[in-house]
């Protein structure tokens, strides 16, 4: 949401042309930083916001699963080891990347648990994007570009056959 507020921006509210700079690979503003937690989230290390690093780089990538197909931008701080989920919840405007080595039940019980140290997260979790199966990037990626991931098993072990033995 974030990022497509700062291509509207940079766009004068024109969604066509907010929509061909984001292709074009245009460079629009930095986000602004995130604001600081509430107090009573402070302890709550699982749902450290994604583009936790505000003066990392941002990579667009797309989901290589042809039934979604998303692209999205990912701050360089998810990305460490190059392998993600695709997607994750916009809660209370803030996005949360999926955990980036769940498996599919653990990623499900992220989804479900509204509940962390006895805070119960109201609404959690909130618009959920993305569908949720691995990739990962073998090679560095490349900021002026749409970067597509190759498919990973939810073990994160290579997957040569493609969907099929990543998403059985």
């Amino acid at each position: 949401a974030a990022v497509a507020r700062r291509f509207l921006g940079a766009a004068a509210d024109d969604l066509g042309r907010a929509l061909q700079l984001f292709f074009d690979g245009a460079e629009v503003g930095a986000p602004a930083a995130a604001p600081p937690p509430e107090p009573n989230d402070a302890d709550a290390a699982e749902l450290q916001p994604s583009g936790a690093d505000a003066g990392s780089r941002h990579f667009r990538v797309r989901c290589p699963y042809a039934d979604c197909g998303r692209i999205y931008e990912v701050p360089e701080w998810d990305l460490r080891c190059r392998i993600v989920r695709c997607g994750g919840a916009m809660y209370q405007g803030r996005f949360y990347q999926f955990p980036a080595h769940a498996q599919r039940g653990e990623l499900r019980a992220w989804l479900d648990v509204a509940e962390y140290r006895g805070h119960v997260w109201e609404g959690w979790p909130g618009f959920v994007e993305g569908c949720g199966r691995p990739f990962r990037f073998r090679e560095a990626l490349d900021p002026t570009q749409i970067n597509i991931g190759e498919f990973v098993t939810w073990r994160d072990e290579a997957a040569p056959l493609g969907p099929a033995d990543a998403d059985p």
